[in-house]
């Protein structure tokens, strides 16, 4: 398992995710209780999942700083608590654009 820093979801994968979120904003539209329900749990995973790609890219950049560990479980604690919704953001700018450069772009990259 790579350092938390280091985390970051397969290319991929994240193209399989964006199912995810396509089907929780087709879901908005419908007035069907089912399909609202499966389209939240569809949302649930799909911003887990992305917090944690945003909070390990938070984590990169706050180590790169040389924070102490205290500090930056702290932060990373009230990030994930407060503003889990921006944390998700900074997962999917993570993801897409890849500014950690830690996607190779070889078929035969391992990721984590």
């Amino acid at each position: 398992m790579p350092p938390f820093s280091k985390w970051h979801i397969p290319r991929a994968f994240g193209r399989r995710m964006t199912v995810l979120a396509l089907g929780y904003l087709l879901t908005l539209l419908s007035r069907n209780m089912v399909m609202a329900v499966a389209g939240q749990m569809m949302f649930n995973v799909f911003s887990a999942l992305y917090a944690l790609q945003g909070l390990a890219a938070v984590n990169h950049y706050l180590k790169r700083r040389g924070t102490r560990p205290v500090f930056r479980f702290l932060l990373l604690l009230l990030l994930f608590v407060i503003l889990s919704p921006a944390v998700m953001f900074i997962g999917i700018y993570d993801q897409f654009a890849d500014p950690r450069k830690l996607r190779g772009d070889g078929p035969n990259q391992v990721s984590a």
